[in-house]
């Protein structure tokens, strides 16, 4: 009896605790706020776009503040400087409610729910490209001809194509600047990013200046009708909003959740995100999202070099 009363109490101590599933994010940060998990441990840094779980503890010290958005009911709270807050569920605990989401807010903010607890996101040099000035980031489910901006003295290009594992989807050699993927290809997945990496060649079959790349994601056509309403909103409610960022960065995370991450990387290029707590880390984290490859194509840029050599 006493054998296994020992037995079920050493499991009970060394079972895995399971992790609770975020409820909120760190969306507008100014100062030095910081954060303690609920499991105890060193008060760290608070970055933007961290997921926090039920219990997770801020403060701000004075001249710094926080606001958290909260996934279940779009609610948005504020831990000014000198203040402290406990995230909950449905509540910030100690922080000042703020207006909710509304619109299209409050549907990125529930997708959130249970959502990886790693912020995400770039480098600081904007290293990837649209194929085109014009062009979404994303093509249409069964669209199969890639168009891009043409290279000064350029007589051919190299045009190939990546998926997330660093695997060669396709690759054409044109003269033209656009090229058609073949019909007898499987066609690429769905709100999956793709890498694309474009070379110019002269009239000698030397490369050019000007290799670029970018990302490339194709969607349904429900989700084109649905991302471009969403987008519309959001953007409007971003350009109205003044210096509350909340709706910028509900349109990263919603490009994010389309798999549209060259314009996840763009707006998260924003200048008025450019100075909030963790925004390196946060892009560092969606070229990771891509693939090892975006990684390594990003890092000549931020560390000076030429990457279209």
């Amino acid at each position: 009896m006493t054998r296994w009363f020992l037995v079920g109490v050493v499991g009970a101590v060394v079972a895995p605790v399971a992790a609770a599933a975020p409820v909120g994010m760190a969306v507008q940060l100014s100062g030095k706020p910081e954060v303690r998990a609920a499991t105890g441990g060193a008060w760290k840094p608070l970055r933007l776009l961290q997921r926090l779980e039920p219990g997770d503890t801020l403060r701000c010290p004075a001249g710094s503040e926080a606001v958290v958005v909260l996934f279940d009911n779009g609610k948005r709270f504020k831990v000014g400087g000198g203040g402290q807050g406990v995230v909950e569920a449905a509540n910030v605990r100690g922080a000042a409610a703020l207006a909710g989401l509304r619109g299209p807010s409050i549907r990125v903010a529930k997708a959130l729910s249970g959502a990886s607890s790693n912020a995400f996101l770039a480098r600081p040099a904007q290293s990837h490209q649209r194929l085109t000035k014009k062009s979404t980031g994303w093509l249409r489910e069964g669209e199969r001809r890639f168009v891009w901006d043409s290279t000064p003295g350029a007589a051919a290009y190299s045009f190939t194509l990546f998926d997330q594992y660093d695997n060669v989807v396709w690759s054409a050699r044109t003269g033209t600047p656009d090229a058609e993927y073949p019909a007898d290809l499987a066609a690429p997945g769905l709100r999956r990013p793709y890498v694309w990496r474009l070379v110019p060649f002269g009239g000698s079959g030397k490369p050019l200046q000007g290799a670029r790349w970018g990302v490339i994601t194709f969607l349904s056509e429900s989700d084109v009708h649905a991302l471009e309403a969403e987008e519309k909103e959001l953007r409007a409610q971003a350009d109205a909003s003044g210096t509350d960022i909340t709706p910028l960065v509900l349109l990263a995370e919603l490009y994010r959740g389309y798999g549209v991450l060259e314009r996840t990387l763009e707006t998260l290029e924003d200048p008025r995100l450019a100075d909030q707590p963790g925004i390196e880390e946060a892009r560092q984290a969606a070229y990771r999202q891509i693939s090892p490859y975006a990684v390594a194509l990003a890092r000549p840029a931020a560390e000076g070099e030429n990457p279209g050599g």
